[in-house]
């Protein structure tokens, strides 16, 4: 019998028998085959999880990720336990618990879109060697020069990682001028592989903040007059460089400047999974949520304890 994960045979025995989905309906909601569903259902009733009840070895899926799930119309949250507040185990745990999920959602022949920061660049790293599947890593924003948070350095390690092939944007995430952005993207290779971009079946996207220590004033693509901006605009966070506030409105200032997908474009893509961690993402999270860009978040308890509370003040 396979080795199935339990928490992910719970999910499906509670959307199944509890909610009552139908077993077609739990594929299209986990991005999984209808023959796996019943695999992992009656693999739930062989490890006694099933009887007339389920019956957890630990306590029921959490009450905050179904939270999540109905306040914000995501397809999924995965929400990890605190087991202290230190910050780097947190980050770890996340970022670990994301390479899992991407292993878990990622099927044959899929194209898998790609942006950066730090936190991407830790899922990658702690996916290791998975099981080798036909995929196409397709870089959706532009690079970062040549940080190892860049998005082209993750692309190729996560293609190394899943046996794919990789595809660079060859073009940096923001310039100077819309109308150098018109001039770039002209460019025949940046066409293509922003048409890739557009049609990927998977994104991972990080969730950036608002501070001059983020990657994109660290780097010098955003001066401090860019800053001002976004503060006037009342930016809270960004995903692919597409700024927004707190209520999940497009900045549009800079994003005349940015070479990326578009948020309708992320809009568009069947499962993008968001990964973000710690107290000074909660603002950008939340922003996050209320865009509508993001059909899955992977974050924190207590990090999602206090997007549930700000969402309610």
């Amino acid at each position: 019998m396979a080795d199935y994960d339990v928490e992910l045979m719970i999910k499906v025995a509670e959307l199944y028998y509890l909610d009552d989905m139908p077993q077609r309906d739990i594929a299209q909601k986990l991005n999984l085959s209808r023959p796996k569903v019943s695999r992992l259902l009656k693999a739930a009733k062989e490890h006694n999880l099933i009887d007339i009840k389920i019956n957890y070895p630990e306590p029921a899926r959490s009450e905050l990720e179904k939270a999540f799930e109905s306040n914000f119309g995501l397809k999924e949250a995965v929400i990890v336990s605190n087991i202290d507040e230190n910050h780097v185990r947190t980050f770890a745990e996340v970022t670990a618990v994301a390479a899992k999920y991407l292993k878990r959602v990622v099927k044959e022949g899929n194209s898998i879109g790609v942006a950066w920061g730090r936190t991407l660049r830790a899922v990658v790293e702690s996916m290791g060697f998975a099981e080798r599947k036909k995929v196409r890593v397709v870089q959706i924003i532009g690079s970062l020069g040549q940080s190892s948070e860049s998005a082209n350095e993750i692309v190729r390690k996560l293609a190394e990682s899943l046996g794919g092939s990789s595809f660079i944007l060859p073009a940096p995430a923001i310039v100077d001028s819309p109308e150098i952005k018109n001039a770039i993207i002209k460019d025949k290779t940046i066409q293509e592989v922003l048409r890739m971009a557009r049609s990927v079946n998977i994104a991972l996207v990080g969730i950036g903040n608002i501070d001059e220590n983020s990657s994109f004033f660290n780097t010098g693509y955003l001066k401090k007059k860019d800053l001002e901006v976004l503060k006037q605009e009342n930016a809270v966070g960004d995903i692919c460089a597409h700024f927004f506030d707190m209520d999940g409105r497009l900045c549009t200032n800079i994003d005349k400047r940015v070479i990326a997908v578009s948020t309708e474009e992320l809009k568009s893509i069947p499962r993008v999974i968001g990964v973000a961690t710690g107290k000074e993402k909660v603002r950008s999270i939340l922003g996050a949520l209320k865009s509508g860009m993001l059909d899955v978040l992977i974050t924190d308890e207590r990090t999602a304890k206090s997007v549930i509370e700000l969402s309610k003040s």
